[in-house]
């Protein structure tokens, strides 16, 4: 049996995770959506694409609760 745990992160968390993978497989900075994951491993890729909806999400609250 396979346990998955996400949790949540706080934007910069998120952004430094996008910004360790960018560096990895050449992505241009500032460059998060998901488009960019077809670059990277199947596994990279994953979490590509769970960070840029995390880092939407988060953008977006922060936007609501102001």
């Amino acid at each position: 049996m396979i346990t998955v745990k996400r949790s949540l992160l706080s934007e910069d968390e998120v952004a430094a995770r996008l910004d360790t993978l960018a560096r990895r497989y050449s992505v241009p900075r500032d460059c998060y959506d998901d488009s960019a994951a077809h670059l990277m491993s199947h596994f990279d890729a994953m979490k590509w694409v769970s960070l840029c909806a995390q880092l939407k999400a988060t953008k977006r609250r922060r936007k609501e609760s102001e």
